[in-house]
């Protein structure tokens, strides 16, 4: 069977594990917590990391070390994994829920000026599917209304726009380490700002709000990252170019693959963006298409995933107020699928996937 994704781990990451164990620091204390975070930082190019338990509470801390306040109004994407939309829930934000646009599939820049009013305070920009927004555009829309910009970086590590890395734009960003992300720890998640009080408060919040031991003048969260966590960190990111390397093979022969292929689209690139490589999408013009190309590679063991439901088709959200159009969300949903595209996997099996594809899709 062809999974929808494999990690790749090595004896690189079984050693430091080893270290971190052998040292007794197995909880949220241990020098591999302190490189991660460092190191972490250095990659993305800013002045600050702060490790969590996973990208959705890494999600939450920002909204939280930004100084959102109870009723403030977030704008976020209409196409995201639910935790985008989650965090700002247990953050007691109004969520607004803004189209995409049909090229790179992330937010639809004219749809959210129309969107920004009196109570707008941020927007939770979500870099989809390892494509960044258009920056450009996106940070002078932010600084022209004086919202509060956080980048939602959970799918695109390693994604750059003119050379600078996704993560480094806004107030704070977050990432994820799931089983499925380019850099894993299993579950794990990071937040990231050149901001020291966003640091500051993000830590004293991540740490149950402890000033000293016992003393806690905030209401905060138990959100450490443990220090056996932190050693398969520091594993992977120093093995992250190899591992973006061979996430780029597979990105660019599916690409080539399916580049005379007038009824299957990907995602487009904007020229001034590096894609991450996280995924290879594909969309179809008709919804049968997509049901005929998955049926034909289940019967082939390939294991594929849907593109993400709308957030206002779920139930918690249908009161969210929304942009006008809300199409091309639920055009990605309807005629979507993300194929398998972890960096182990085989020229071969690309060849033999997207072949079928090709096929069923005729």
């Amino acid at each position: 069977m062809i999974p929808a994704y494999e990690p790749w781990i090595t004896d690189l990451e079984k050693k430091y594990v080893m270290e971190a164990m052998d040292s007794g620091w197995i909880s949220s204390n241990g020098k591999f917590l302190e490189e991660f975070e460092l190191k972490f930082a250095a990659y993305i190019g800013v002045n600050y990391a702060v490790a969590t338990t996973s990208g959705t509470t890494a999600c939450h801390l920002a909204l939280e070390a930004c100084g959102l306040s109870s009723d403030d109004e977030v704008i976020i994407p209409n196409t995201t994994f639910i935790a985008t939309a989650n965090a700002c829930r247990y953050a007691n934000l109004h969520v607004s829920l803004c189209d995409i646009n049909k090229k790179d599939w992330n937010m639809d820049l004219v749809q959210l000026e129309a969107m920004i009013g009196p109570f707008t305070k941020a927007v939770y920009a979500v870099h989809l599917y390892g494509a960044m927004n258009n920056m450009d555009e996106l940070k002078a829309l932010c600084e022209k209304y004086n919202l509060i910009l956080i980048e939602d970086a959970c799918e695109v590590l390693g994604g750059t726009w003119l050379g600078r890395k996704a993560g480094s734009f806004g107030t704070a960003a977050c990432f994820s380490f799931y089983g499925n992300k380019t850099l894993t720890t299993g579950e794990g998640g990071m937040l990231v700002t050149n901001d020291r009080e966003v640091y500051q408060r993000a830590k004293l919040l991540r740490g149950q709000g402890q000033t000293e031991r016992y003393f806690h003048p905030v209401v905060g969260y138990n959100y450490r990252m443990t220090n056996t966590v932190a050693a398969i960190g520091v594993a992977q990111l120093e093995r992250v170019d190899e591992i973006m390397a061979e996430k780029k093979r597979v990105f660019e022969r599916y690409k080539e693959n399916f580049a005379l292929s007038q009824d299957i689209y990907g995602q487009q690139i904007h020229p001034k963006c590096e894609h991450s490589y996280w995924v290879y999408v594909v969309r179809f013009e008709e919804e049968d298409q997509r049901e005929r190309a998955e049926d034909a590679l289940k019967e082939k063991q390939v294991e594929t995933r849907r593109c993400f439901y709308p957030i206002n088709s779920l139930p918690p959200y249908r009161s969210c107020r929304t942009s006008n159009d809300l199409y091309n969300s639920y055009l990605l949903h309807n005629t979507g699928l993300v194929l398998p595209s972890h960096p182990t996997l085989k020229d071969n099996d690309i060849d033999m996937i997207s072949e079928v594809i090709i096929k069923n899709c005729k």
